[in-house]
């Protein structure tokens, strides 16, 4: 067990020396749980600090530093607060540089140390704060208070924390629970207009217990589970389809219980860097000033769709007790402040995936693989170095920083998964949903979103120009709008995007190349290759790749050389055919094994500019082409 004095000792640097005559206030506790199960309570520090009893503050960033605003018995507080410093699932420090009110600096240092409890492995957790009071006012109230007021806190605190997780290892708390939370009593109103607005989701065929577990937590959840509705993380917390809840989420917005924005995040510290309340008002390029780079939008993972609640239904305060940096920024490993010259080693256990070391502010970065098979044990980074990928290493590992500067610098490790749970592009644009919802949404000259990899299928009707000579011009219109009719259903019917027809061709938009394959299939039964030559023949072209969302005058359309080959793909076809590139086929047989067995012919084409031939299979209808449902 760690005295105040040896707490101090161990982290020096986070502490207010003795000699400064610090009011200082030392508290810990032991519980039965790992450090590693403690972590997000005690991380989520404007959650905890609710619980201890403490008032909202009024949080904001300006300049690229957070400024922060509270009362202490009416009298203001204000102060600027430092980046913090955090080791995932063991330890953070807070430093607060105060302006006005009862300080001149404030230090506090969050310490889970694992310990043996009992028979099983426990935490010690510690709480320091070190104030150096501005004036023998403050000094005596602080004093006063601590002994009073925030030690009870603690205890309180602690003690229902400790309530929650035996309940929970008991399973007499739900899986999903967590402590801290304050339900919130909805309005008559509110109740009324949700209700509503189900009524009429349920005539659109959402699913009635997606939008009952929604309806609920948007009534009922607490206000920090509200503040942002995160729909891919709720779908995989309440176990439903993502493609359900956003489905709702979309509808919800026109029925007007739901407001979306188009939130633009700085690709290095994931903060929100402007909100667009429409297409039309993304910009092309953006600034974070806390990282003091410019980036363009046109990054997949720099514009994200969020939803939040529209007022009439339920009034969100957005109150935040703390500025929370580790709990907003669960993929952060660690963030750490090194002074000129100073290095730090963290000895560390890692989740297997990529991850990247980063310093703050810089484009640079070191990525490496954390495996349970790798045999490295070192990642090692510095400044001043280039940007390099490190080999792979073992997810139990040592990680090691070195500022060579003239000035502090801020190091940071991460993963790579923060884009798990954001809500992207690709996800609205593939939605037959938004394309009717929001028709009339555009995007801003200049303006290209990264929509990631699509599957691009275009349709072509074979002898269209001898089809209207043969049938005359009206019967052919009519026998044309009909055939988009149903080549739009299997497109739609096959989780693709109607994206644009180009005369009587149709461009489509999938998540998939087999769905695009199993699509392509279905089409061509509608028009069989056997059937009379006065009927309509269809050739079809298949090609996955990242593609570009650009404002024409057809709407929001789609580019890039993916587009241009799954065009491209057209030229050699025939009536029934499937043009399939290469690699669109493999990816899809790993799904479908049967289809390499499947008559098919290895064919190439040379696409002008691009060095070797575009590789591609020719599927024809006519042999009966079988695929797996």
């Amino acid at each position: 067990m760690l005295s105040l004095t040896e707490l101090k000792n161990r982290f020096p640097e986070f502490c207010v020396p003795d000699s400064d005559r610090p009011v200082e206030f030392f508290h810990f506790g032991e519980f039965s749980s790992s450090p590693e199960d403690l972590w997000p309570f005690f991380s989520d520090t404007s959650k905890f600090n609710r619980a201890l009893g403490l008032k909202p503050r009024k949080v904001e960033e300006k300049n690229g530093r957070l400024t922060i605003e509270d009362t202490i018995l009416g009298l203001k507080q204000a102060w600027v607060e430092e980046p913090w410093n955090w080791e995932k699932n063991s330890f953070m420090s807070m430093t607060r540089s105060y302006t006005v009110g009862c300080a001149r600096l404030c230090k506090a240092v969050i310490y889970l140390e694992p310990i043996s409890y009992g028979t099983d492995s426990g935490t010690r957790v510690y709480i320091y704060f070190g104030w150096l009071p501005s004036s023998h006012f403050w000094r005596l109230l602080l004093s006063v208070s601590l002994d009073h007021f925030l030690k009870k806190a603690f205890m309180d605190t602690f003690a229902q924390l400790r309530d929650f997780l035996v309940k929970k290892s008991s399973n007499h708390a739900p899986s999903q629970a967590t402590p801290f939370i304050q339900k919130f009593k909805p309005t008559v109103e509110g109740i009324e207009k949700l209700e509503s607005a189900r009524k009429k989701l349920l005539e659109q065929k959402i699913s009635g217990q997606v939008l009952t577990t929604l309806n609920n937590h948007i009534l009922y959840g607490d206000e920090f589970e509200v503040q942002q509705l995160k729909l891919k993380g709720l779908a995989r917390q309440w176990d439903m389809p993502f493609e359900q809840l956003l489905k709702a989420g979309l509808h919800y917005v026109r029925e007007g219980v739901l407001q979306m924005t188009w939130d633009v995040i700085c690709p290095h510290c994931r903060g929100s860097r402007g909100r667009a309340q429409s297409l039309a008002d993304i910009p092309a390029k953006a600034m974070c000033t806390v990282c003091d780079v410019d980036f363009d939008t046109n990054d997949e993972n720099s514009i994200e769709i969020v939803f939040r609640i529209n007022s009439q239904v339920r009034k969100v305060t957005n109150a935040e007790y703390c500025a929370a940096e580790p709990a907003k920024k669960k993929h952060i490993i660690f963030q750490w402040a090194l002074g000129a010259g100073a290095s730090h080693a963290f000895s560390i256990r890692l989740n297997q995936g990529t991850h990247r070391v980063r310093v703050q502010g810089e484009n640079k970065q070191l990525l490496f693989l954390a495996s349970t098979n790798a045999t490295g044990k070192l990642v090692e980074l510095q400044r001043g170095q280039q940007e390099n990928s490190a080999s792979e290493v073992n997810t139990s590992c040592t990680i090691k920083i070195h500022n060579d500067q003239e000035k502090p610098m801020i190091f940071v490790c991460e993963e790579l998964w923060w884009t798990r749970d954001s809500i992207k592009p690709s996800d609205i644009f593939r939605l037959q949903e938004f394309r009717d919802i929001f028709s009339k949404e555009f995007l801003s000259s200049g303006v290209q979103l990264a929509l990631g990899v699509q599957t691009i299928l275009f349709t072509d009707i074979v002898k269209s120009t001898h089809y209207y000579e043969t049938r005359g011009d009206a019967m052919a219109f009519e026998r044309i709008q009909k055939h988009f009719s149903e080549i739009f259903a299997q497109i739609q019917q096959h989780e693709g995007v109607v994206v644009k027809t180009i005369g009587d061709a149709v461009m489509g938009a999938f998540p998939a190349p087999l769905l695009a394959l199993r699509a392509a299939q279905k089409i061509q039964e509608i028009y069989p290759i056997t059937a009379p030559e006065e009927c309509l023949k269809i050739r079809i072209s298949i090609h996955s790749g990242p593609v570009m969302a650009v404002q024409l005058n057809v709407g929001i359309d789609y580019f890039g050389k993916t587009v241009n080959r799954a065009a491209k793909l057209q030229g050699p076809l025939g009536a029934g055919d499937i043009a399939i590139s290469e690699e669109c086929f493999l990816e899809a047989s790993k799904f479908d094994q049967t289809l390499t067995h499947q008559p098919h012919s290895n064919e190439e084409i040379k696409i002008d500019g691009a060095d070797t031939p575009f590789k591609f299979y020719r599927l024809n209808s006519a042999r009966k082409l079988k695929l797996v449902a």
